[in-house]
C-alpha cells in the first residue's frame, strides 16, 4: 500500500474546486496544443507564461510569470501582474520527483540545489548526490521547511499547486523565493501533462530542445494510439482497489481515462464527465466490474497481498484470470519511476497497456512501467 495514499490523494484533490483571482485570460497561444493550464506568449521584449486557475471554470488566472534573459536589463518595462524570473535557471529548488523527471530530460540535474522526500526519488543520480550532501532536504512538500529553503537562497522553487490558496504555497511565497508552479498533474490529458515540458524548457532558456522533445512524444504517442483506433475488440479493465473502504476510479475527463481510451480499453466510466475520483462501494464496483478480464493499477506486488487487503478482491474474474498489474515495475524503496518519468513518457505508458491488451499487435517491446502480478 505505499503509493496508495500519493494516488488516491492525487485524484481527490483533482476532484476539489474553489475560486479566487479575478484575471481573465486566453488560452489560445498557437504553441500550446493540449494543456488546459498554461498560456506562452513570445513577446518582443520576454515571454509571457499564464496559469490558469484549475480549481475555477471561468479561465481565471493562478499566477503569471515574466521570463527575461538574464543579460537583459527590461524589468522596468514588465507588467506588475507577475513575477519575473530571469533565464536560464541554474540554481533551483524542487518539490516533487515530477520536476526532476522534466529536468533530466535537458540533462541539467545540476541546477537542483533542493529537495523534498528524498526516499521517494528514484532518479539515481540525485539520490547519490542527496548521499553526498550536495543537496539541502526541504522535507515534507506540503510543510517545507522555510529555514532550509531561505538558507539555500534558490533563484526559485518549482512547486506543485494543490488547491487555490494551500497553506504551503502561502508559506513559500513569504519566504521570498519565487515560487513557480508546474500544475501538470491537473491536466486531464497524458499529452497535456507532457506539453509542460515546453514551460521548462523555457525556464532552462532552450525552449528549441523543449519543442523537440514534445513533438517525438506527441508523434508516438499518436502512432501508438492509431493502432488501437479500429479494434474490433476492446477488453473491459478494472483500475483502483479498495482503499480504507472506498474503491476510487477516475473520470471521464482524468488523464488516466484518456489512456484506457487510447490504449483500446473498455472503461465503463469512459463517458463520465468528471476530471477526478469516483468514490465507490465495493459492491458498485463488483456490480459494474466484476467480469473485466484485466485489472490495473493496483498497489499490491503480489496476489497475495491484494488478497490480504480485502478478500472480496478474489470475485473478480481478473483474479482468477491472474490478468492484474501494478505500475511498479520501475521502484527503489519508497520511489516509483512511474511517478517521476512517466510525466514525459505517456506513449511509453500507453504501449505498456496496448501490449496488454491487445497481443494481436505483436508489440515486442518490454513492459517498463507496469507489471503482472504473481
Amino acid at each position: 500500500m505505499k503509493y496508495s495514499f500519493l494516488f488516491f490523494a492525487t485524484l481527490f484533490l483533482m476532484a476539489c474546486s474553489s475560486n479566487m483571482q479575478k484575471d481573465s485570460i486566453s488560452n489560445k497561444s498557437a504553441n500550446i496544443k493540449y494543456a488546459k493550464g498554461l498560456s506562452i506568449d513570445s513577446l518582443e521584449q520576454f515571454v509571457r507564461v499564464t496559469l490558469s486557475n484549475p480549481w475555477d471554470n471561468k479561465g481565471k488566472i493562478l499566477s503569471r510569470y515574466y521570463l527575461i534573459k538574464k543579460t537583459d536589463n527590461l524589468t522596468d518595462s514588465i507588467p506588475e501582474d507577475g513575477i519575473v524570473i530571469q533565464i536560464p535557471l541554474q540554481k533551483v529548488a524542487v518539490s516533487s520527483g515530477t520536476h526532476i523527471g522534466f529536468i533530466d530530460a535537458f540533462n541539467q540535474l545540476d541546477i537542483i540545489k533542493g529537495i523534498c522526500y528524498p526516499d521517494r526519488i528514484f532518479n539515481d543520480t540525485i539520490r547519490a548526490r542527496y548521499e553526498r550532501h550536495e543537496l539541502q532536504d526541504l522535507g515534507d512538500p506540503f510543510l517545507i521547511n522555510m529555514e532550509s529553503l531561505i538558507s539555500l537562497n534558490p533563484e526559485a522553487i518549482i512547486a506543485s499547486g494543490y488547491s487555490e490558496q494551500d497553506e504551503y504555497s502561502k508559506r513559500m511565497k513569504r519566504s521570498g523565493v519565487p515560487v513557480i508552479f508546474i500544475n501538470e498533474w491537473m491536466e486531464p490529458s497524458p499529452l497535456g501533462r507532457a506539453e509542460w515540458i515546453k514551460f521548462i524548457s523555457l525556464l532552462l532558456d532552450n525552449e528549441a530542445e523543449g519543442q523537440a522533445k514534445f513533438n517525438e512524444i506527441e508523434r508516438a504517442y499518436l502512432r501508438l494510439s492509431s493502432l488501437t483506433a479500429k479494434a474490433e475488440k476492446k477488453p473491459a479493465i478494472l483500475t483502483g482497489e479498495n482503499f480504507r473502504g472506498t474503491w476510487y476510479m477516475p473520470g471521464g475527463n482524468n488523464w488516466m481515462a484518456q489512456i484506457f481510451r487510447d490504449a483500446g480499453a473498455d472503461y465503463y466510466y469512459d463517458l463520465n464527465p468528471s476530471a477526478g475520483s469516483i468514490p465507490l462501494s465495493t459492491e458498485e464496483v463488483m456490480s459494474k466490474f466484476y467480469r473485466a478480464p484485466y485489472w490495473f493499477n493496483v498497489n499490491a506486488e503480489n496476489m497475495d497481498e491484494l488478497i490480504a487487503t480485502d478478500s472480496k478482491h478474489s470475485f473478480f474474474e481478473a483474479y482468477k484470470a491472474k490478468q492484474i498489474f501494478n505500475n511498479n515495475a520501475q521502484t527503489n524503496g519508497l520511489a516509483n519511476q512511474y511517478w517521476e518519468k512517466g510525466v514525459i513518457e505517456p506513449h511509453v505508458i500507453l504501449r505498456d497497456y496496448i501490449k496488454i491488451l491487445h497481443p494481436e499487435l505483436n508489440i515486442k517491446d518490454p513492459l517498463v512501467y507496469l507489471k503482472q502480478l504473481n
